[in-house]
């Protein structure tokens, strides 16, 4: 993985963490003002219903951004944890042997080995 795409999504994570907080600050105002209207409600407002109801949209709408924004940098981290080992398959390696006619002599292997004992020739 390049250090630049390293860098943009580590920025990209670093907005939708800082989004989510937002969300989750502003969603706490709203239930603070929700509590306080409800306080007033008991004073027989007559702006209080409709405050009411506004409010509760606003947090409906705000729990949906904040699981949309948990979606997000989970698909961001995913894509992530993906993009390295789709990087390292590409490379190869370059082995050379001594003069060595006997034994084994292997660079890479990713294959089990077996029958094979060692000892004398």
């Amino acid at each position: 993985m390049t250090e630049q795409l390293k860098d943009t999504i580590s920025a990209r994570q670093m907005e939708i963490t800082t989004a989510t907080r937002m969300t989750h600050a502003q969603k706490a105002e709203v239930e603070f003002q929700l509590r306080y209207l409800n306080i007033r409600t008991d004073a027989e407002d007559p702006e209080s219903p409709n405050m009411q109801s506004q409010l509760e949209e606003e947090r409906r709408v705000l729990d949906a951004s904040r699981r949309l924004l948990d979606q997000l940098l989970s698909k961001i981290q995913e894509a992530a944890a993906v993009q390295p080992a789709a990087v390292t398959n590409d490379h190869s390696t370059h082995t050379v042997f001594n003069a060595q006619n006997h034994g084994i002599q292997i660079g890479t292997n990713t294959a089990p080995i077996s029958g094979i004992t060692f000892g004398g020739r």
